[in-house]
């Protein structure tokens, strides 16, 4: 087969396998797929709850120059939509039909009413002044439920959004509850375009939330995947044209890289149902080091005749063995988000390599090689030495490591301290502090956060749980056995009549509570989540995980949190979490297993030098790697205040494309071929250099966090290696 039809049948397979793979293609934009598996409670509340904790379904509009009466018109019209389930400001005016059913239905059973004819008679008395005043939907509300146990409720619950006038200094603000979680961007997009469509005419309206960033990052990502791709990808086209003069030589350089992203685009949608926008946008940078290869086969190719190409692929094959080894430490890393961008290298880089390979005829038996005469490889060993002087004392003497989650976030650093001074103005930060309780029963759980919850109280917390909608059995039957002594003695009857009301006036509550207590129904997790209103606070709170339950209480009090601990010594399965501390503590625990596999995968690679028969150029070869790699990790440090997950990931890329260069300078090789390694190597690291230099510009900080490294990495792994060779025989 000549070598266009070669080129054409692999773009063929290329454009069917992205066919295929394409319409399989399902994004999500999750953070908690780059989370590994928790290793305490305290973790597997951080990695089950990330971005679904109280907040998360909020939506937030700042409204310069808009009036609290505005706001509040504008927040009544957002009510009438499907969207939300809550709207606030609002003028709150208590009656049946604002009491979510559920809880209207249970209302007897949500709150400990008075057990005494002087307690009915306080209760009594407080209506007379609240009926004079009363409009026909707070007169309905007030004869069937005189206790007001439905409005304490609401009132409850209010704490856990912000209510009142939602005033700050950049004007007024609504908040909005959406119906979808956070994580649900098709639900979060329909919110949003409500929104925006109540807020036209509005002039600089502003809006935030965690739904408003996961949209703004997907789009981020589709624009600036398509304009730095299209950029880098018209870049690394016109140095090759400039390079090889030909658009033929050009199509078929670029040929092997499409190949390789196509099957690793396959692989994924075959492996997992869901790929991570992030992977996506990074995985296709990994591949960077497959364009080396069709580019040194075909500069080879042009200047040693047909067959020169051929004495190279004992050198490309070592570096794309060393390269999949690496890959593979990520591939089986324990994350999804990482497992899925090693799978994309792995299957991406051996795909890209054999569609290089099918693209070069073999070299027929026998046939001469163009130039015998192949002379060893003089290494200067002073240049990794002072690449490693150079790095060591940074490395040495800062913080290498950054342990806050919030580094893996693709939002930038100025939208995420806008969005928690908002939060924090409005009283609705993001809880960091909690207890966390979690049993395989769901009674001896919801018993064990009333339990905490009162000792919180106690100690000046301003707690939230999933007691005020779901009280435990033990609790309902408390109460029903007071509502039924109520009935028995006709206590209500007896307060009633010592008070100006008519009897008659207060039927329906009569009628509520001698229905409740005759009856055995109690108030269930099933019973809660089937009311829409109820749903999204019931489930972050209180929610069914690996076979067990967790209840999780958030501390809002200004009591001490170190005070937390002791109240919780003799409640079975409490815990007391801190979220920032658990996330620290479980990227420090996946890094240490990261390095760990990436040791491995370094001591695999030294073997395989090694069998490769290049233990005379090791200990060059490896250390010029190794002083390319802290100089990549010492810029990222004083740059980036430290290395995240993502930069170990940049590193290992950075580390593939110096053991490239410095094995194809490391070969003995004769003086032609050694001319056309320096040119073949050359583009390789310009083109790259070009590549990852415009990533560094990308506004989304994951991105531009990958290319800074990466760039400044491969100019160091150039400049090593070119100047660390010279053609003739010594030190």
């Amino acid at each position: 087969m000549t070598e266009r039809r070669r080129a054409l049948a692999l773009a063929g397979a290329s454009v069917l396998i992205l066919a295929i793979a394409l319409p399989r293609l399902q994004l999500g934009y999750d953070l908690g797929a780059f989370l590994p598996a928790a290793r305490d409670d305290a973790q597997r509340v951080l990695v089950e709850r990330l971005g679904q904790g109280p907040g998360a379904q909020l939506l937030f509009a700042v409204l310069p120059n808009v009036s609290h009466h505005d706001a509040l018109a504008i927040a009544a019209r957002l009510r009438a939509r499907t969207e939300f389930t809550r709207v606030l400001p609002e003028t709150f005016s208590p009656g049946i039909d604002a009491v979510p059913a559920a809880v209207w239905a249970h209302r007897l059973l949500l709150r400990d009413l008075p057990a005494d004819i002087d307690g009915w008679r306080s209760v009594f008395g407080q209506r007379m002044d609240d009926i004079a005043f009363a409009d026909d939907g707070m007169l309905r509300l007030i004869t069937a439920d005189p206790a007001l146990a439905s409005v304490e409720v609401l009132q409850t619950e209010a704490q856990d959004i912000a209510d009142g006038e939602l005033k700050t200094t950049d004007g007024s603000v609504i908040v909005a509850q959406t119906r979808s979680p956070a994580f649900d961007l098709s639900g979060q997009a329909a919110a949003r375009a409500a929104l925006e469509a109540e807020l036209t005419g509005t002039p600089d309206a502003r809006l935030l939330g965690s739904g408003v960033y996961g949209l703004q990052l997907q789009e981020r990502i589709r624009h600036e995947a398509t304009l730095y791709s299209v950029l880098a990808s018209l870049v690394l086209l016109l140095l090759i044209l400039w390079h090889f003069r030909s658009l033929a030589v050009t199509a078929l350089v670029a040929l092997p890289l499409v190949a390789g992203g196509a099957a690793g685009l396959l692989a994924l949608t075959i492996l997992f149902d869901v790929v991570h926008g992030i992977t996506l946008a990074f995985g296709f940078t990994l591949l960077g080091v497959v364009i080396d290869y069709p580019l040194h086969v075909y500069t080879h190719r042009r200047g040693s005749g047909s067959h020169g190409a051929s004495g190279l692929w004992s050198t490309l094959w070592t570096g794309v063995l060393s390269t999949l080894i690496a890959y593979a430490a990520f591939a089986f890393s324990g994350t999804n988000g990482l497992a899925q961008l090693g799978v994309f290298g792995l299957v991406g880089v051996a795909g890209g390599a054999l569609a290089t390979r099918w693209l070069v005829p073999p070299r027929p038996a026998g046939a001469p090689e163009p130039e015998a005469v192949l002379r060893p490889a003089g290494l200067r060993h002073r240049y990794w030495l002072a690449g490693l002087a150079l790095s060591l004392p940074v490395l040495l003497t800062r913080p290498v490591f950054d342990d806050n989650l919030a580094s893996l976030s693709p939002l930038d650093a100025d939208t995420l301290r806008d969005d928690a001074r908002l939060r924090q103005s409005l009283g609705v930060a993001d809880l960091r502090h909690l207890v966390a309780i979690r049993l395989d029963d769901a009674e001896a759980v919801l018993h064990g956060t009333e339990v905490v919850m009162r000792r919180l109280e106690q100690a000046g917390f301003n707690a939230i749980s999933v007691s005020t909608l779901l009280p435990s059995r033990h609790t309902q039957q408390q109460r029903r056995a007071v509502l039924k002594s109520l009935v028995a003695g006709q206590v209500v009857e007896r307060a009633l009549a010592q008070t100006p009301f008519d009897m008659a006036q207060f039927q329906p509550f009569f009628t509520a509570l001698d229905t409740e207590a005759a009856s055995s129904d109690t108030i269930t997790y099933d019973t809660v989540t089937a009311d829409p209103a109820l749903a999204g606070i019931v489930t972050g709170r209180f929610y069914p995980a690996d076979g067990n339950w967790v209840s999780l209480i958030f501390l809002r009090g200004t009591g001490s949190t170190e005070a937390v601990g002791p109240l919780l010594h003799d409640v079975p399965g409490a815990t007391s979490v801190d979220l920032a501390e658990s996330a620290s503590a479980l990227v420090r625990v996946y890094r240490t297993r990261l390095l760990e596999e990436l040791g491995l995968a370094i001591g695999l690679i030294v073997v395989l030098l090694v069998a490769a028969g290049r233990g005379r150029q090791l200990v060059w070869t490896l250390g010029t790697v190794t002083a390319t790699v802290c100089l990549g990790a010492a810029f990222a440090v004083v740059v980036q205040n430290g290395l995240s997950l993502f930069s170990l990931v940049a590193l290992t890329l950075v580390a593939g494309l110096g053991l490239d260069y410095a094995l194809f300078y490391a070969r003995p090789q004769s003086e032609t071929a050694m001319q056309l390694t320096t040119r073949a190597v050359g583009l390789c690291a310009f083109s790259s250099l070009a590549v990852f230099g415009i990533l560094s510009f990308s506004d989304v900080p994951v991105l531009r966090g990958i290319g800074l490294p990466v760039a400044a990495g491969v100019l160091a792994a150039y400049v090593l290696s070119r100047f660390g060779r010279h053609t003739t025989s010594g030190t």
